[in-house]
């Protein structure tokens, strides 16, 4: 009995380190941000209706290897207040906006192109 508790806790144990492994596909992740992109016509996006956003505590954005995005149309309320937004105007680009509001008044700094 004790070998098949020590079998079932050891293929717990291992297949929790290769849950973590799993490498996102660049084609799935411009599949799923296209999904995103609200487009009434071809000439215009909502740019108001796509933003994903993205933890800033600590500037988790700019030190992290990893960073996780986070649509507001499934998480509206966040338990952070400094955080990094990107909405597509076109749909291979992008503006970026660092905003917090921790404090007021409520601040946000939007990134250009050339920055």
């Amino acid at each position: 009995m004790s070998r098949f508790i020590i079998i079932v806790f050891s293929l717990f144990i291992s297949s929790g380190v290769y849950a973590q492994n799993y490498k996102v596909k660049i084609s799935e992740l411009e599949k799923t941000f296209r999904k995103s992109i609200e487009q009434d016509s071809k000439r215009s996006i909502r740019t108001l209706s796509n933003p994903w956003v993205i933890n800033n505590t600590d500037s988790l954005f700019f030190k992290s290897d990893i960073v996780k995005l986070i649509n507001p149309k499934t998480q509206f309320q966040f338990d952070f207040c400094k955080k990094i937004n990107w909405s597509f105007y076109k749909k291979d680009k992008f503006y970026q906006v660092e905003s917090q509001d921790c404090q007021e008044p409520t601040t946000a700094k939007v990134a250009d192109e050339n920055s």
